[in-house]
């Protein structure tokens, strides 16, 4: 992913259109559109709490080589340690297993949770000896470097004609390999996560939320383009009304929690960026919820907001102002 600059993936010449990320100094996300050939794929990052969801969906052309998605690589830090089958092993010899065996994989305090992957998968995880060089991939030392490395991946194997990519990882910081395996489940149980993954539009709904902190529910939203929705059972639905990027979309995080001295009053906190540094006027609507206050209007059974997003004045370079940066109303 870092064979292109943030910069290099904002012109249009090149084919993407959007990249940024948003936060509201809890929780937050990150996107890219990202377009190296073979592939074409509109990539999500969600932090909530304590878990954070990758999310790619697109296309590849014909492959010479495999399509992986590389999910770590660093030194080896102590036991690899997997469920398989339902099984767990310790063992910290190079593994391949197809995807829907492999129910996790825990290394140096961070578990990996494959969810979906199509065309079908495997993960391969594990670790060698390897010998190399930083300046295989920087301007570093040419003197050669050797260690023991854990990896881990999700293998698509060569594409031998045009067809969709997509893939789904729960990844689980600062965790035990003793703990994983329950917080796994609740990651897979749709009614605590909820999930959209598609070109157009790639979102998650969590159900409540930390302990003790009142919520109901946190809806994270790449939306790509301005036409895209997103809807969940249980929680909110999002859309757009108005996009300062049009055709294109916005990034968007919504958290709608009890007040906590009010039994029956709620409030909805809206994070929003525009990561192609736009910036103006955005407006869209939640449906499922009737709202009003200084940002949000009832319109029928869903609330309209409003919010003004940052610009930067004339001069500026794009990626050193205010614009795109993360605006939070309640």
């Amino acid at each position: 992913d870092l064979t292109k600059s943030c910069s290099e993936v904002q012109q249009p010449h090149r084919g993407q259109h959007f990249v940024g990320g948003l936060s509201d100094g809890d929780d937050g996300a990150a996107a890219m559109d990202f377009s190296v050939a073979p592939l074409h794929l509109h990539r999500s990052w969600f932090f909530a709490g304590r878990t954070i969801l990758m999310m790619s969906s697109g296309t590849s052309d014909e492959s010479q080589f495999n399509i992986t998605l590389g999910l770590d690589q660093k030194w080896l830090n102590g036991n690899v340690t997997a469920s398989v089958k339902g099984a767990t092993v310790v063992d910290n010899a190079m593994q391949e297993h197809d995807l829907g065996t492999v129910d996790w994989v825990h290394h140096s305090g961070v578990a990996f949770v494959p969810l979906s992957a199509t065309p079908s998968a495997s993960v391969i995880f594990g670790s060698d000896f390897r010998t190399s060089s930083w300046y295989n991939i920087t301007q570093g030392s040419e003197d050669p470097v050797s260690g023991t490395v854990f990896s881990a991946a999700i293998d698509h194997g060569r594409m031998l004609q045009h067809q969709t990519v997509s893939h789904q990882v729960a990844v689980l910081p600062g965790i035990a390999a003793e703990n994983v395996e329950t917080v796994a489940n609740s990651v897979r149980d749709d009614k605590w996560l909820q999930r959209l993954n598609t070109f157009d539009a790639q979102a998650a709904c969590w159900v409540g939320g930390e302990e003790d902190n009142n919520s109901l529910w946190t809806l994270h939203a790449s939306l790509w383009y301005a036409n895209a929705t997103v809807a969940f059972p249980g929680c909110g639905g999002v859309s757009i009304v108005k996009a300062p990027s049009e055709p294109y979309g916005l990034m968007l995080m919504l958290k709608y929690s009890r007040k906590p001295e009010t039994a029956d009053a709620y409030t909805l906190q809206v994070t929003a960026a525009d990561p192609h540094a736009v910036g103006g006027e955005a407006q869209f609507r939640v449906t499922g919820l009737s709202m009003t206050g200084s940002n949000c209007e009832t319109s029928g059974n869903a609330t309209v907001v409003t919010v003004n997003l940052p610009q930067d004045p004339a001069g500026i370079a794009p990626g050193h102002g205010l614009a795109g940066s993360s605006v939070t109303v309640v």
